[in-house]
């Protein structure tokens, strides 16, 4: 108001001054006509926004209390205008909220009139929605936020479709079920951070129960269910295994048997016989990753907006053509970097890749290893190793373009994961990137170097006449007919 005071009289002075140049007083009219337009509009916009920000105020102030009842109040007594302005991030919470304490009918309510107002609430309003309908018992209401967030545009992570999925298996909706099972693994959600393969134990359970059907077709569906829960080389929960042991139950072709059994380290089963897959790649799973890998590589990195990234890579493809092709790939810094628990700090132990490096030149293997700019490779000197130095953020780009460039053949040695780097590929070659992690990746645990290898892939398996289950508690069980 205190800017409106000093702008308001400005006209006043401007009038003043230029009266003599006027015949006729309709100019000053004008003039002070056009100053009550500007001063009218400027006032109801502060005011308007003061009401935004009491609102928006008043609401959180609700939602810290808990109390359904009062956050409805808020709602109930603001304009339209008020609520048009309020953002996403507080209607998610007041979603969220209504939700967790089971006002459904208050619910409804604002999500009625948020549809009267063509609102876009954002993706956590709506996915907490879903949640809400899956809860009620209501698939079908579920389907219909999933279907107007993808037209939207605002359907960003393949977690949205679970509750939906699971809701609709629940309640016997199978086809509907198993068209969205198939849709989500269409979609790539592509993100660089807090990628993830969170697959949902309530929801592999529903699929797999509703296929417990007569006709054989419907009944063989829980094998695609069991087929993608294995691209993520997830171990099974005792949730999941129930589930399992009423499909087989109710086979409407073959009477199964399941048994714990015990898998040896070269994968032989104690109770069938026979030996479990190794997991390694066929020729043509190779070929194709290779060429996925290497393609996908390069477009990003000799493309990259930095000239400087490209310089780096075309010196590294540079070494790579001069370095003898290697048996082993160390992630040196994943291997190097040890916690300090209590104090939250990273340290480098050189002793740590030295013990790993030892262990490999001992088996007579060539490796290379990996290290960033902020670690001195002087300590690999007298080695006799080949090494690489990055200054890039991504060195996990460069040791998967490595891989590639020799057929996928190295082992990779390695504190992390390197999952979130399949989105990179094109959707059909996930699966073969997750199973080449598996069967190539060494796993270095603690600080005891714990160096392990299976040589069988630990995920659900199936024979001529068995089947073999993982469990998360490491244990393993065999049905066979």
């Amino acid at each position: 108001m205190e800017n409106i005071g000093r702008f308001y009289p400005n006209y006043r002075q401007i009038c003043v001054k230029i009266t003599p140049a006027f015949k006729n007083g309709t100019a000053i009219c004008s003039l002070f006509s056009e100053c009550h337009k500007h001063r009218d509009k400027h006032v109801m916009l502060l005011t308007t926004g003061t009401t935004d920000d009491n609102l928006q105020k008043s609401i959180e102030g609700a939602l810290k209390s808990g109390k359904s009842a009062r956050i409805f109040e808020k709602f109930q007594t603001a304009d339209d205008s008020s609520l048009l302005r309020l953002p996403k991030r507080t209607w998610g919470s007041v979603f969220y909220i209504l939700n967790q304490n089971k006002e459904f009918k208050m619910l409804d309510k604002i999500r009625a009139k948020t549809k009267d107002l063509k609102l876009n609430c954002g993706e956590g309003a709506l996915t907490t929605l879903i949640k809400s309908y899956a809860a009620r018992c209501q698939p079908e209401d579920a389907v219909n936020v999933l279907i107007e967030m993808k037209n939207n545009g605002i359907l960003r992570h393949s977690r949205t479709y679970f509750p939906v999925i699971t809701s609709l298996a629940e309640h016997g909706i199978q086809n509907k079920a198993f068209e969205l099972f198939e849709e989500m693994q269409r979609h790539t959600f592509k993100s660089n951070k807090n990628i993830s393969l969170s697959i949902p134990p309530k929801m592999t359970a529903a699929l797999i129960r509703s296929c417990i059907q007569t006709e054989i077709s419907e009944y063989n569906k829980a094998k695609d269910v069991l087929l993608w829960y294995n691209h993520g080389g997830r171990l099974l929960t005792l949730e999941i295994l129930d589930a399992i042991k009423e499909w087989l139950d109710n086979d409407p072709v073959n009477i199964w048997t399941m048994t714990k059994c015990k898998i040896s380290e070269d994968g032989l089963c104690n109770n069938c016989g026979t030996y479990l897959n190794s997991g390694l790649l066929t020729s043509h799973e190779r070929d194709k990753l290779k060429m996925d890998i290497l393609n996908a590589i390069e477009a990003a990195l000799n493309f990259d907006e930095k000239a400087g990234e490209r310089t780096k890579f075309h010196k590294y493809v540079a070494f790579l053509q001069q370095c003898s092709p290697c048996d082993v790939i160390i992630d040196g810094m994943s291997i190097g970097l040890s916690s300090n628990v209590e104090k939250q700090k990273k340290k480098f132990n050189v002793d740590a890749l030295l013990k790993v490096m030892d262990h490999f030149k001992q088996q007579g293997k060539k490796t290379l290893i990996f290290l960033n700019t902020s670690v001195s490779p002087t300590f690999l000197s007298n080695k006799h190793a080949q090494y690489f130095v990055s200054s890039v953020g991504d060195d996990d780009l460069y040791i998967m373009y490595a891989s590639a460039l020799w057929n996928m053949v190295p082992f990779l040695v390695t504190r992390d994961k390197f999952r979130e780097h399949r989105f990179l590929l094109a959707f059909q070659n996930h699966a073969a990137y997750l199973k080449w992690m598996r069967s190539h990746t060494i796993k270095v645990q603690g600080d005891m170097l714990m160096f392990r290898w299976q040589k069988y892939d630990p995920v659900v398996q199936r024979g001529s006449s068995c089947w073999h289950f993982p469990l998360v508690d490491g244990s393993w069980f065999c049905a066979k007919k």
